[in-house]
């Protein structure tokens, strides 16, 4: 693993998006991403990439690795908007990384039981419930 995270998501996918093509914030941050090593990403990057749905089989596994030991970390926005952008995923993504799914759910249960943000609280009895039931 420790190779992999010196690698970049244009290596890791072996693809270059070139320079970007639209003017927003969000494509000039994201651009620049995936020429950062992985294991360089700070809670704020993987906020956005994650959010975006950019390089998600190489950077999940460090997201859930990060929010098990500090479930409502914190980007740029408040306490848990990792969390909250990582339990917005889509079904298609959990159903086929059963691993990542079922490291997730006790932090889930951790964050919503100390979370006092009534979002994130609901979207952690969201995960919870469609995931345990």
């Amino acid at each position: 693993m420790s190779q992999t995270l010196d690698k970049t998501l244009t290596e890791l996918e072996g693809n270059d998006w070139g320079d970007p093509t639209f003017d927003s914030h969000l494509v000039a941050t994201v651009h620049p991403l995936r020429h950062k090593p992985i294991g360089h990403f700070t809670i704020e990057d993987l906020r956005i990439t994650i959010g975006q749905s950019v390089g998600l089989p190489h950077l999940m596994p460090i997201a859930v690795a990060r929010l098990e030991s500090k479930p409502l970390a914190e980007g740029d926005f408040f306490p848990g908007d990792l969390l909250r952008n990582v339990l917005s995923l889509d079904d298609t993504f959990w159903d086929s990384h059963d691993d990542l799914l079922t490291r997730m759910l006790p932090v889930a249960t951790s964050a919503r039981d100390t979370t006092d943000n009534d979002a994130i609280r609901g979207k952690c009895l969201a995960f919870i419930v469609r995931w345990t039931a």
